[in-house]
């Protein structure tokens, strides 16, 4: 017993790591949730009767947790602490989304693990014969599996009340007997087997890939992003067919499909993905609703004359074997590869197949089950539905909303639904051959979008930049992290940069070195280089010291531009050693000109250096500065208003030059 009261226990490995991330991420949104659509009448009081009874039984619905000297516990409150609000949504002009739109605003909204109900559920009316249950938990409390016990019982004990039946006893698995038996296990020489798998089977890890094109860096989101799409019956039922073939059920014939998908669209021989489980693997632990799934890696070859076939026999193995194996946290998996900083991880893409089965009855009255949430997302995890019944499967495509747009999303979708039908229609042929692409498709990438031929002005940079801040002075120029730039601003920073460079001797043909790291600031300084007519000379600041020393030798810059902190690092140089943006020095005195555009078509615009790995670092000079813009396609009377400045990749490549995008 505890100060509260009542019985409260430490937090499990899943519920640690839950718990640490709601700390570090508080918009992360955490909760899973899903709607079950009752085609039926349905007794609102009745209703709620069975919701109290389904709280007492499963006493993980009545946890909060609290911090007690330092430590997260979790307490387990006598009675629930929430209500069962009944919604009658039945006179809405669209009554199905009016109870979309307050499940995703009751979904969204941030959770107190310590004084907040992390179990709610209400029951919403569409109509006298169609209601929706929704039931939302935070993710700390239950997953997807719990929930569907949860679902489960509701309507068993629903039934019986409505006709005056006693309900059969339930009990569930306790909170004190999930504690005990993941101490039992990781004293254990299973534990031990399970880790040495795990390591065997992840030597030499590959890099994560990503589907994301963006360059923000991975984390949890405030918001949530979908695309859903559904399988047919008949479409599911011959895959089915086809992977009884090689030995491999429907969701290992589903898995290896999108894993199919994920390798076309990345290129990786060598993949791995996360694939969540129950991690419940005895009668004991298939009867706990509390959180007890975990995320195995599976990791899969591709070849190039692979088949369906092939891959189908080769994930069936893998993940019968993985699944043998899964009590074996991922946090325990990531923490042993020295993966848990941020940006790191051992996948990023997942397959999250949920075979739950939600075949409910509310009296006679048939169900249909619609996920509401999985929570937030790091990458990208397709989810697919098995509920058990012969209905078309839906998946859905949950992802970072930082990382990918809706139409990306969609366009995945339409792919992956190509890629199983040139499966079904070419059974043997090689993964690579199928075309994921189609006409439509194909005729946009090759022709439409490739229709690139178009005037090129003959302004240099600094002189359309000038244009833009006379023509739109509070249009956004640069985006980074939260700092916004306007071409106003942009310009006129770049006029007082340009003007220092010149008084610290920079003439048209030389070299200025950049050792800046990403930010606005680089932009600025870019800018103001080609203003002065010189060409600017990447300098990675992460990179070894001695590949430093010899482009720079090579280069002999007339400038080096770098933070104060950094010019340590570049003293006993023969070129001059300056700060970007130093104040007063910068300032125009009154009635005196700005400084010409001396950038010419002819001139150079960047010099770039060979890695040196197989010698000595190689110079090479980069076109004029109206390069930038010849290498994509534009319309001017669109630019000033729709585009903006950014940098991505290294500082030393081709990719640090400035992009323009649409």
């Amino acid at each position: 017993m505890d100060d509260y009261g009542h019985s409260s226990f430490p937090l499990t490995v899943a519920q640690r790591g839950l718990w640490m991330t709601q700390k570090i991420t508080p918009g992360a949104i955490l909760n899973i949730a899903e709607a079950v659509e009752i085609c039926g009448p349905i007794n609102p009081e009745i209703f709620r009767r069975a919701l109290h009874q389904v709280t007492t039984e499963a006493e993980q619905l009545r946890v909060c947790v609290v911090e007690q000297n330092g430590k997260p516990r979790q307490v387990l409150r006598p009675e629930y602490a929430g209500d069962f609000p009944y919604v009658d949504m039945s006179r809405e002009a669209d009554p199905r989304a009016a109870i979309q739109t307050w499940m995703m605003e009751e979904v969204t909204r941030p959770v107190d693990l310590r004084r907040d109900p992390l179990w709610v559920s209400a029951l919403l009316k569409a109509s006298d014969d169609r209601y929706f249950w929704y039931q939302r938990a935070h993710h700390i409390v239950y997953d997807g599996y719990g929930g569907g016990l949860v679902a489960r019982r509701l309507a068993e004990l629903y039934t019986a009340y409505i006709r005056g039946e006693t309900p059969e006893p339930k009990r569930f698995c306790t909170v004190e007997a999930m504690v005990e038996a993941e101490g039992s296990y990781r004293s254990s020489d299973r534990f031990h087997r399970d880790r040495e798998y795990w390591q065997e089977q992840l030597a030499q890890l590959p890099e994560a890939v990503t589907l994301s094109h963006s360059a923000r860096r991975h984390g949890l989101s405030s918001e949530l992003r979908r695309s859903v799409g559904y399988l047919s019956a008949e479409t599911a039922r011959r895959l089915a067919e086809f992977g009884k073939s090689t030995g491999a059920s429907l969701p290992q014939v589903l898995i290896s499909l999108i894993a199919a998908y994920y390798q076309r669209v990345t290129g990786a021989r060598d993949l791995v993905f996360g694939m969540p489980v129950s991690g419940r693997i005895n009668g004991a632990l298939r009867n706990s609703v509390s959180v007890s799934a975990n995320v195995v890696p599976i990791r899969v070859s591709f070849t190039a004359e692979m088949t369906a076939a092939d891959l189908f026999a080769q994930v069936s193995r893998t993940v019968r074997s993985a699944l043998r194996h899964q009590q074996y946290r991922f946090e325990d998996v990531r923490r042993d590869l020295g993966l848990v900083g941020q940006g790191q991880n051992v996948a990023w893409l997942g397959v999250n197949i949920e075979p739950f089965d939600y075949r409910l009855s509310f009296d006679g009255a048939a169900t249909l089950s619609h996920n509401v949430s999985n929570s937030s997302a790091e990458d990208l995890m397709v989810f697919v539905y098995d509920r058990g019944t012969d209905a078309d499967l839906r998946f859905d495509l949950d992802a970072n909303p930082a990382l990918y747009e809706v139409a990306e999303l969609d366009e995945h979708r339409r792919r992956l639904l190509r890629l199983i039908e040139q499966v079904l229609a070419n059974p043997g042929t090689p993964l690579r051959e199928l075309d994921i692409l189609g006409d439509k498709e194909r005729q946009r990438l090759l022709c439409e979008w490739n229709n690139t031929a178009a005037a090129v002005p003959d302004s240099s940079v600094p002189t359309l930049v000038e244009q833009w801040a006379a023509a739109t002075p509070e249009a956004t120029a640069i985006v980074f992290e939260n700092t916004t730039v306007s071409y106003c601003e942009l310009h006129e920073r770049s006029l007082r940069q340009a003007r220092w460079l010149r008084a610290n001797g920079v003439q048209p043909g030389d070299i200025v070195a950049v050792a800046l790291p990403r930010s606005e600031q680089l932009l600025v300084v870019l800018l103001a280089i080609m203003r002065t007519g010189a060409a600017y000379l990447p300098v990675e600041l992460d990179g070894p010291n001695e590949r430093i020393a010899l482009v720079l030798e090579d280069a002999s810059p007339t400038v080096l531009i770098a933070e104060p902190q950094m010019h340590a690092r570049f003293t006993g140089s023969s070129f001059t050693l300056l700060q970007p943006e130093c104040g007063d020095a910068l300032v125009y005195g009154e009635g005196e000109e700005p400084e010409p555009d001396l950038s010419t078509p002819e001139g150079v615009a960047y010099v770039l250096y060979t890695s040196g790995s197989t010698g000595k670092p190689k110079g090479a000079m980069r076109g004029s500065p109206t390069f930038f813009l010849t290498t994509i396609q534009f319309s001017m009377d669109e630019f000033a208003a729709q585009t903006k400045l950014y940098r991505e990749g290294g500082e030393s490549g081709d990719s640090s030059s400035y992009a323009i995008s649409m």
